[in-house]
């Protein structure tokens, strides 16, 4: 301890080290405060020009082209709203569930040539859609109501 009380010696103010982060400054002396000090003058802010600023023409889109057609069949009750649809090749059908009371799923099946039209159970508010892309006819049952047939006729 008495190395640390003997090692301690007082230091005038020339002898301490401060660590001064700011910048300094020079300043030319152009006016002088009451107390002596030296104001230095503000620069003045400079005027850039304003950027242009160059606004892109618009960019022409492309044309949108439409998708298939949709022929939208309403499932309600008992069977299809419809005996027969005709669309073209490449147009879609879309089958939408809107039954009510006690039987409310709905389900699709295509028969012979379109035994890839298959729904499997959909409730009442969701749509099960199928595009055609052969010509013929298409028949279509009710998977719920057995005996309710259409008739989906696809042409060229």
């Amino acid at each position: 301890m008495m190395a640390l009380v003997l090692g301690c010696t007082a230091l005038g103010p020339a002898e301490i080290l401060v660590q001064n982060d700011t910048l300094e400054v020079p300043a030319e002396p152009s006016e002088s405060s009451p107390s002596g000090a030296v104001v230095a003058e503000v620069p003045e802010e400079i005027d850039a020009p304003a950027e242009e600023v160059v606004v892109p023409e618009e960019v022409l889109q492309p044309p949108v082209e439409l998708g298939p057609q949709s022929t939208y069949v309403i499932l309600d009750g008992v069977g299809f709203g419809v005996k027969e649809v005709k669309i073209k090749v490449g147009e879609t059908v879309a089958w939408k569930n809107e039954r009510e009371g006690r039987q409310q799923r709905a389900m699709v099946l295509g028969t012979q040539w379109c035994a890839f039209v298959k729904s499997g159970f959909f409730n009442p508010g969701e749509v099960y859609r199928v595009t055609f892309n052969k010509a013929g006819t298409c028949t279509v049952v009710d998977g719920m109501y057995t005996t309710e047939l259409m008739k989906v006729i696809v042409t060229e």
